[in-house]
């Protein structure tokens, strides 16, 4: 009987360090050091976001992804922004819980798409500083293997 116990004990034990394991933590909302990087294939330098001129506010932008590659990328709504300090991006802290819908669109070969992007939704006005926003890109090869990588836009913030 002593033994059973032990044995229950144990097994309640181990249940608890695996699920202890998980991560809850929300990059997003992490203020951590940023974890954008290349990606392997060449494809990242034939696809470009950018800050459409004259759109910039604290409150939002509208910002332009355009594929000059030769392939379909696929990109969602969700994005996030990172802001430079002493040469270091860090991801800036939510203010709430940021919601997306999860559709995933196709960018043409060639083609350019414009979206509005509300600062205040999840992140306020934006103090003065250099940031970018940061959006996930996603490659299907003929192969059906697909590559993830991450697209930047830089913008300043001016103190006024």
């Amino acid at each position: 009987m002593k033994r059973t116990i032990i044995v229950i004990l144990i097994c309640g034990i181990m249940v608890l360090g695996i699920a202890g394991c998980g991560s809850s933590k929300n990059d997003v909302n992490s203020g951590d050091k940023s974890n954008v990087v290349g990606v392997k294939n060449n494809i990242k330098n034939n696809i470009t976001l950018s800050l459409k001129e004259g759109t910039l506010k604290n409150t939002g932008a509208t910002f332009i992804l355009k594929n000059n590659s030769d392939i379909v990328v696929l990109y969602g709504n969700p994005y996030w922004i990172e802001k430079e300090t002493d040469g270091i991006w860090s991801k800036v802290k939510t203010i709430e819980d940021m919601n997306f819908t999860l559709p995933e669109f196709g960018l043409l070969p060639k083609e350019t798409k414009e979206f509005k992007i509300n600062f205040e939704y999840g992140y306020g006005k934006l103090s003065y500083g250099k940031y970018r926003l940061v959006k996930d890109i996603t490659v299907e090869y003929e192969d059906d293997t697909r590559e993830s990588f991450d697209v930047t836009a830089e913008f300043s913030i001016e103190d006024k």
